[in-house]
């Protein structure tokens, strides 16, 4: 039987902006389909009617099909799909292995992009549908240590950019959530993705890597519910926008971006980066 409210999937639901996408979701009136990798991790988000829980790795084509398809059996539809799940190492490029290089791209941009394709035949029956894609400011500035992940993030604006102009005359939309610093536990992984990855920290990059953790310990940052706000808007919103940019500071990165030239920018970043 298809659902009376709109059906929303959501990826890697199981901590920070995801999570609190969820919440918010469920209060705007959708009904949430929360998916992890682990179900453990979600178990407690289910709420009989407002939120159900999945498993679902989105590196993984067979789980990716079964998670579609058992949405589609139980409700008959997915009027949204938000690709939140991220995965992120704080390397320099140099000590950037392919392997990690690879796991960036499956969770980042592959995976998004095999589930779009996996929801779209039924959005374009449906005549409506939302494809909203978690980026990040990192995808119009590339920073020190962050150059693979960035670039997932670039390339993810670029596909989506151009999925949102294929679809558009179809009565679909396309979007991009492009989050500034967020209170995630990204920093934290990251860093330690770093070390299992054989970053050398005390190396040429190590002023870097310290910065980097002394920046991110200060704990800085907005809370999540900011990112949540404007997925609930791409989602549910008669007139969605393209671009979300949150908070404030992610505004003015992609403000400078524009106006400032890239010689003056990386001399900020480089500067400031190697702190005192």
């Amino acid at each position: 039987m298809a659902a009376s409210k709109p059906v929303v999937l959501v990826t890697g639901t199981s901590s920070g902006i995801g999570r609190e996408a969820v919440a918010h979701l469920r209060s705007a009136g959708a009904l949430v389909i929360a998916t992890a990798r682990k179900m453990d991790a979600i178990a407690d988000l289910a709420a009989p009617g407002e939120v159900e829980c999945l498993a679902l790795d989105v590196t993984d084509d067979a789980s990716r099909k079964a998670a579609v398809a058992e949405v589609l059996a139980r409700h008959g539809r997915i009027d949204a799909l938000v690709n939140n799940a991220g995965y992120g190492a704080m390397l320099a490029v140099e000590e950037t292995p392919g392997d990690a290089m690879r796991r960036m791209y499956e969770t980042n941009l592959f995976g998004p992009h095999e589930l779009a394709r996996l929801v779209l035949p039924t959005m374009r029956k449906q005549g409506t549908g939302r494809i909203v894609n978690v980026a990040s400011i990192a995808g119009h500035v590339s920073v020190p240590l962050l150059g693979a992940y960035c670039s997932t993030k670039f390339a993810l604006r670029a596909l989506t950019q151009a999925l949102n102009n294929e679809i558009r005359p179809l009565g679909l939309r396309a979007a991009l959530i492009e989050p500034g610093v967020i209170k995630t536990n990204f920093g934290t992984h990251s860093l330690k993705e770093a070390t299992t990855a054989g970053a050398n920290l005390e190396g040429p990059y190590a002023p870097y890597y310290r910065r980097w953790g002394e920046m991110r310990m200060l704990g800085g940052g907005a809370h999540p519910r900011v990112i949540a706000r404007r997925i609930v808007h791409a989602c549910l919103a008669q007139s969605p926008r393209f671009h979300y940019f949150a908070p404030a500071q992610a505004k003015l990165g992609n403000l400078s971006k524009r106006l400032l030239p890239d010689a003056l920018i990386d001399f900020g970043m480089r500067f400031w980066l190697r702190g005192k």
